[in-house]
């Protein structure tokens, strides 16, 4: 048959054809069964350049598994993997599982081009390519490895597509022996630079550890968030139980907040009735068996600046004194992160942040906010205040003089009351505030003012009653160029200049030829 239509069931685009035969049959003691299957001109699209030829043959009996899979490619690769592992299977449920107590062996032999074994692996999130060499027999079991041998990898290349990072110029060297594994040699180069060097392996059969050492490497590198970082990391292990230690400075790092694709999107409390089995009470947290071989989590990660984020508003930068924890199945996140400068935007008007400090204490969404901005205009000073969790925030305003809540934001983004502002405006104002706190991933308004490379876009009535577009950019901090266009097509220009916090001189010229100079000052009184 075609090797399409079952590809697609994993999700995959394939070619080629498959023909063979597979039966399973249960006996009461456990089950048993045959798998003769032949792989011809296969290939995965977008995970390997020439096609594969593969013969997998398979033998189950209630306790023991034996296999055979011979491999070649068009480009070169020729492999042979033999394995005979003692196994536990049951009928109801069905379930084919490596047997704790006793040990299997295997026997391989590999040369040639690393991508179309590695397709065959069905690792679609990882991809890996370069010359593989390598031979030799293993004895295993559950947290047991030995055995002669080595595999060997030059001028590689991997990919990750989960956080995006890539190695290149991979050459990497491991051997086994009586102790288990051993990193003769690994190193690599990230495509924009730094180094990842890795040493160690197994102490003896059940335990070990692999010291991996980055230099000014890219350890994230995605769409939504990419970061630069030294450090040192050690995987160690006994048995099944794993540990991943360490420290990471993080050089420089980026993140876009806005490009969270849980954003926007409500989760409802669903109850599910009548559910089969529903009897059966769900074990409580705490009461879950751990998973076997879940790797426990203790890095610490700083950086003393240069961690900023953007979207929903806030362009800010970031130092952080923190510590990932849980496992790698559950990660836990703790610390604090304090801002070190950066502004919070509401209808493209900055807020200076004040201060800001996020304290998290284990699930990265209940991480605890405190975040002040402030905006001075000449009429009046206004603070934005965002407190509360990363999963639901609250935001407060306060303003001097002393004006009530919602007042606030229309006077300061629009110059006047909230009674008088027109129905996009007050659209673009809830637009604004819902981003701000996460509960919204899409603002029209901002959208159109960040492709148009603008600093602040607003649609509002004019005078006569008729719309008028308008638009500008901060040629500095101080100085403000707004360009807007009534519904009529008639064109006006603004100059603004803060002079001092509460002094703002505007020049206006208007599509008539008029020009008009206006002078806006507050003074504060106890």
């Amino acid at each position: 048959a075609p090797l399409a239509p079952l590809a697609a069931i994993w999700g995959e685009r394939a070619t080629g054809r498959i023909d063979g035969r597979v039966s399973l049959a249960s006996n009461g003691g456990g089950l048993t069964g045959e798998a003769d299957i032949r792989l011809d001109d296969a290939r995965v699209s977008g995970r390997q350049r020439g096609t594969l030829d593969m013969h997998i043959v398979g033998n189950l009996t209630p306790g023991r598994l034996t296999s055979t899979v011979d491999a070649t490619s068009e480009g070169g690769l020729v492999a042979h993997f033999e394995a005979d592992a003692p196994v536990e299977t049951s009928a109801a449920p069905l379930r084919i599982a490596l047997a704790r107590e006793r040990r299997g062996r295997a026997r391989w032999s590999v040369r040639g081009p690393a991508d179309a074994l590695w397709a065959a692996a069905r690792l679609p999130d990882q991809s890996l390519s370069g010359a593989l060499d390598g031979e030799g027999e293993i004895e295993f079991g559950a947290g047991y490895l030995s055995g002669d041998g080595h595999l060997e990898i030059v001028d590689g290349r991997f990919e990750d597509k989960l956080t995006g990072v890539r190695l290149v110029d991979l050459d990497a060297r491991v051997a086994l022996d009586e102790r288990g594994v051993t990193i003769e040699n690994f190193t690599a180069s990230g495509p924009r630079g730094g180094r990842l060097t890795a040493t160690g392996g197994s102490v003896n059969d059940r335990q070990g550890s692999i010291t991996v050492d980055v230099d000014n490497m890219r350890v994230a590198d995605r769409p939504d968030a990419h970061a630069v970082a030294s450090g040192e990391l050690t995987l160690a292990w006994e048995g099944l139980r794993s540990s991943l230690t360490g420290e990471l400075n993080i050089v420089e790092a980026s993140i876009d907040i806005a490009s969270n694709p849980q954003a926007g999107i409500p989760t409802l409390d669903v109850i599910e009735i009548n559910r089969p089995g529903e009897e059966d009470e769900p074990l409580e947290e705490e009461e879950r068996p751990r998973r076997n071989g879940s790797t426990t989590l203790n890095v610490t990660v700083t950086a003393p600046g240069r961690v900023f984020t953007r979207g929903r508003g806030v362009d800010a930068e970031w130092a952080l004194d923190m510590r990932l924890g849980g496992t790698a199945a559950h990660p836990l996140v703790f610390g604090v992160a304090r801002a070190v400068r950066g502004t919070l935007a509401l209808s493209g008007q900055p807020f200076e942040i004040e201060d800001a400090r996020i304290e998290f204490t284990g699930d990265p969404l209940d991480a605890q906010i405190n975040m002040t901005a402030v905006r001075d205009t000449a009429d009046l000073s206004a603070r934005i205040r965002l407190i509360g969790t990363a999963r639901d925030p609250e935001i407060t305003f306060s303003s001097e003089p002393a004006l009530p809540e919602d007042e606030i934001l229309p006077q300061v983004l629009f110059g006047r009351s909230v009674e008088d502002l027109s129905a996009l405006e007050a659209a673009q104002l809830a637009a604004s505030l819902a981003a701000l706190s996460g509960r919204t991933s899409l603002d029209l308004m901002d959208a159109a003012r960040a492709a148009a490379g603008l600093d602040r876009f607003n649609v509002r009535q004019d005078e006569d009653g008729g719309f008028l577009v308008a638009g500008g950019v901060y040629l500095t901090r101080d100085v403000y160029v707004e360009v807007a266009r009534t519904g009529l097509g008639q064109a006006q220009t603004r100059l603004e200049w803060t002079i001092r916090p509460r002094l703002v001189l505007i020049t206006s010229f208007l599509g008539n030829g008029d020009q008009r100079v206006s002078l806006r000052w507050r003074r504060e009184t106890d």
